[in-house]
């Protein structure tokens, strides 16, 4: 053999031993990009070993703007001045995103988030999408998962009980805005029912006109909430006036328990105020 056919020889050899110690590679399971088929099998060993960070003093990759992800946005501060640790939020050192670690495995059919999905890299607007998710329902939600998952499998140490008090304070502010907004409904309702109720409105409020709840447009729903902060005293009049005239005892009962129950309610009434 020629000594080109050994330089030949010699290059195939260590091609193939630079293929053999990339196949040899350990996976690793703690970045996200190998979370693409989630059994539960997978899931519960995750969730048992805990969402994975990288070392904080590594430089992270920067992208086209020469912006990059900061271990800062690892740490929620609160109005109180309180720090919490976000350790839902996981950088994936192969896809240089973040991602959430509980909606990841949690999440809804059909929840399109990029936290939750491919992973997210606007490191210009990170901050703002970090408060969203972490405001939002669905997010809660699978909190709220991750949490009772730990529990049956045995380890109550990954998520501390800070993070699981701000758990329920999501769900707490959910169920009230819930709460609010089937009042403001209820009220429409109870007065858009017929003319004479609808008259009766008119004779106590003037200049507003109560409106139906848009169930997507948050702008609308401010609109339904003005007459309610401007002119409860008179609303709360008209549906005392409609209580006493009315013979029905479905409509009295209607009428007066907005009035008994809710709209002499502190936290009702704060929700106007804000």
């Amino acid at each position: 053999m020629n000594e080109e056919g050994n330089r030949n020889l010699g290059s195939g050899e260590a091609n193939q031993d630079e293929e053999m110690n990339v196949e040899c590679e350990p996976l690793n399971i703690d970045d996200p990009s190998n979370w693409k088929n989630i059994d539960p099998n997978l899931r519960d060993l995750l969730v048992e070993r805990g969402p994975v960070r990288r070392d904080c003093d590594v430089n992270f990759p920067k992208d086209a703007n020469a912006r990059h992800f900061s271990s800062i946005h690892c740490i929620q501060h609160l109005a109180n001045g309180e720090k919490v640790d976000r350790k839902w939020l996981i950088y994936s050192e192969v896809l240089d995103r973040v991602f959430c670690f509980c909606c990841k495995f949690f999440k809804q059919e059909g929840n399109k988030t990029q936290l939750a999905t491919e992973g997210f890299k606007d490191w210009k607007n990170i901050g703002e999408r970090l408060k969203g998710h972490e405001s939002s329902n669905e997010h809660s939600t699978c909190m709220s998962k991750w949490i009772e998952l730990e529990k049956r499998l045995g380890k109550n140490q990954t998520i501390d009980k800070s993070a699981q008090d701000q758990v329920s304070k999501e769900r707490e502010h959910w169920r009230q805005q819930k709460t609010f907004f089937g009042v403001v409904q209820r009220i429409y309702v109870l007065f858009a029912s017929s003319v004479q109720r609808w008259a009766a409105l008119k004779d106590n409020v003037e200049g507003f006109t109560i409106k139906q709840l848009s169930q997507t447009r948050w702008e609308s729903r401010i609109e339904s909430v003005k007459p309610l902060r401007y002119h409860a005293p008179q609303i709360t009049n008209a549906l005392v006036i409609m209580a006493n005239s009315t013979t029905e005892a479905m409509a009295k009962s209607e009428a007066k328990s907005p009035v008994t129950h809710e709209l002499e309610n502190f936290e009702f009434l704060f929700c106007i105020a804000v």
